[in-house]
């Protein structure tokens, strides 16, 4: 999604970041390669699914698992949110 708001702000006229900051959610593999590079929330990935696991291994067992689980992500600061140094 945040890659295809920077190609409609290109195709407008916008220039990210210099009009419009742009930040997205996963940081996938392309994020680091487009130009201006994505600014992006990454996810811990690994920790998700042993935390998955773990919960599905409660509730199979007949354990009450927990309604909510937070898990820490990272904000990677690229150049579409205006970062001047990445």
């Amino acid at each position: 999604m945040a890659l295809g708001a920077m190609a409609a702000a290109y195709d407008l006229g916008s220039r990210v970041p210099d009009s419009l900051a742009v930040v997205g959610y996963d940081d996938t593999l392309t994020a680091q390669y487009v130009r201006p590079s994505l600014t992006t929330v990454s996810l811990p990935y690994y920790d998700i699914g042993a935390t998955a696991a773990r919960l599905l291994l409660k509730v199979l067992s007949g354990e009450k698992a927990e309604a909510a689980t937070w898990l820490p992500t990272k904000l990677v600061i690229r150049q579409s949110s205006g970062n001047p140094i990445a």
